[in-house]
C-alpha cells in the first residue's frame, strides 16, 4: 500500500510538471507608456504600414532571440516590451531592448497574426481550436471579453471604438472594442485569407475566390465587388484607391467608392504581400523574388530589385526607405530610389512584415529567432 502511494504521488507530481506548468502572465504596471497608447503593427487600419522617421541605415543586429516556436506574426511594443504571438499557444512578452523574456500569455490555440495594442488593451485572434478573439487587459492581467467565431484570420483592426476581423467562414465581424458586442456582421460565405483594410467610410475585403469585397463601413452592407483571377491574400485602402494583390499574380488598383479597375500591373507569380505607399511610390513583393516600385497614379514601373527567396512579408516603410525581408532570411533596406541601403542574413523564412519600434526594428522568423536591428543612432542593447 505504502509503495502503491509513492508511486500514485510520483504520477501526480510528473502530471502538474507536464501540464501544470503554464507560466502565469506577470501583470504590467500602470505608466505613462501605456496611458500615452501602445504602438501597433502594420493594421493601420487602412493597412499602410508607413512610420514617421527619418529613416537612417540599419546597421547592426541588436539581439537575436531564439523562442519555442515559429513566429510568423508581425510584432507589436512599445518602450516597456515588445508583443510576439507564436503556434504554441503562448504570446511572449520581450524586452524591446535585449530580447529577454519578461512574462507570457497562454491561449487556447495558435495565434499566427498580429495582435493590436491600445493603451493597456491587447486584441489577439485565436485559430481553429480557440475560435475567438480575445480583449486582454495588460494592466488587471484579465480578459476584458471575449467573441467566438470560427478560425479568425488575419490581424483585428481598430477603427475609432470599434474592431474588426475576418474569420474563414467568410464573416466579417464588427465589434465594440470595449465591450465586444457586435455591431454588424456581414456573412461573405467564401474564405477570407487577409487582414481586413477601413477608413471611416468603408471596409474592404478580399476571398479564396478572388473577389475582393467593399462593404459600408457602418452598416457591413454590400457596396460593390471585383473579381480578380485568383485567391486575394492581401489588399491595403491608401490615398484614395484600393490596391491588392492576387494569386494570379496581378497587383490591382481600383476606386474605392465604385470598385472600377484603375490599373493592373502584372508580375510572375503570386503576390501576397500588401502593399505599403509613401510619396506616391507603391512597394510590395512577389513570389517570383522581386521587390516592385510603382506608380501609384498609374502602375508604371519606378524601380525593382531581386531578392533571394521569394516575398511573403508585407513591406514597411521607415520615412523615405523600405524594408523588405523573404523566405530565404534576406532582410533588406532600400532608399526611395530603390538604391540598396543594407542588407542582413537572418535563420528562416520571413512570413510577417517587420516591424519598427521606437528606432529599432524587430522581425519573426519562422527558425523560432526574433531579431532586432538598429541604426547607429538606434538605443545601445541594455543587458
Amino acid at each position: 500500500m505504502h509503495t502503491y502511494l509513492i508511486s500514485r504521488g510520483i504520477i501526480l507530481v510528473c502530471c502538474l510538471l507536464m501540464f501544470g506548468c503554464v507560466p502565469s502572465f506577470k501583470k504590467f504596471r500602470q505608466t505613462d507608456d501605456v496611458n500615452s497608447g501602445f504602438i501597433q503593427h502594420r493594421v493601420n487600419a487602412n493597412g499602410n504600414a508607413v512610420t514617421e522617421s527619418k529613416g537612417e541605415p540599419l546597421s547592426r543586429v541588436v539581439f537575436e532571440r531564439k523562442l519555442n516556436s515559429a513566429v510568423s506574426a508581425q510584432i507589436v511594443g512599445n518602450s516597456q516590451f515588445i508583443v510576439v504571438p507564436t503556434y504554441n499557444k503562448r504570446i511572449y512578452f520581450l524586452n524591446p531592448q535585449n530580447g529577454d523574456e519578461m512574462t507570457a500569455l497562454v491561449t487556447e490555440s495558435a495565434v499566427s497574426d498580429a495582435a493590436a495594442l491600445r493603451n493597456e488593451l491587447l486584441y489577439y485572434a485565436e485559430e481553429a481550436g480557440g475560435d475567438r478573439l480575445v480583449c486582454f487587459n495588460l494592466v488587471s492581467g484579465k480578459i476584458v471579453w471575449q467573441q467566438r467565431m470560427r478560425d479568425p484570420q488575419g490581424a483585428p483592426i481598430i477603427e475609432g471604438d470599434e474592431v474588426l476581423i475576418g474569420a474563414s467562414d467568410g464573416d466579417v465581424f464588427c465589434l465594440n472594442r470595449w465591450t465586444g458586442d457586435s455591431v454588424w456582421v456581414h456573412s461573405s460565405k467564401r474564405t477570407i485569407y487577409p487582414t481586413v483594410s477601413a477608413n471611416s467610410e468603408i471596409v474592404v475585403f478580399g476571398t479564396d475566390s478572388g473577389e475582393i469585397v467593399a462593404l459600408d463601413r457602418k452598416k457591413g452592407e454590400r457596396l460593390w465587388s471585383f473579381s480578380a483571377h485568383g485567391a486575394i491574400y492581401a489588399q491595403a485602402l491608401i490615398e484614395g484607391l484600393v490596391y491588392c494583390g492576387s494569386a494570379d499574380g496581378s497587383m490591382y488598383a481600383l476606386q474605392p467608392k465604385t470598385g472600377e479597375l484603375v490599373w493592373k500591373f502584372e508580375t510572375t507569380n503570386q503576390i501576397h504581400t500588401t502593399p505599403v505607399l509613401v510619396d506616391g511610390r507603391l512597394v510590395f513583393g512577389s513570389d517570383d523574388n522581386t521587390v516592385y516600385c510603382l506608380s501609384a497614379t498609374d502602375g508604371g514601373v519606378l524601380w525593382k530589385y531581386e531578392t533571394s527567396g521569394i516575398v511573403h512579408a508585407s513591406p514597411i516603410a521607415i520615412g523615405r526607405t523600405f524594408v523588405v525581408a523573404n523566405s530565404a532570411g534576406g532582410v533588406y533596406q532600400f532608399g526611395f530610389d530603390g538604391t540598396k541601403m543594407a542588407e542582413f542574413q537572418v535563420r528562416g523564412s520571413v512570413e510577417a512584415p517587420p516591424a519598427f519600434i521606437n528606432g529599432m526594428l524587430y522581425i519573426g522568423t519562422t527558425q523560432r529567432r526574433v531579431y532586432a536591428f538598429g541604426s547607429a543612432q538606434a538605443p545601445a542593447n541594455v543587458p
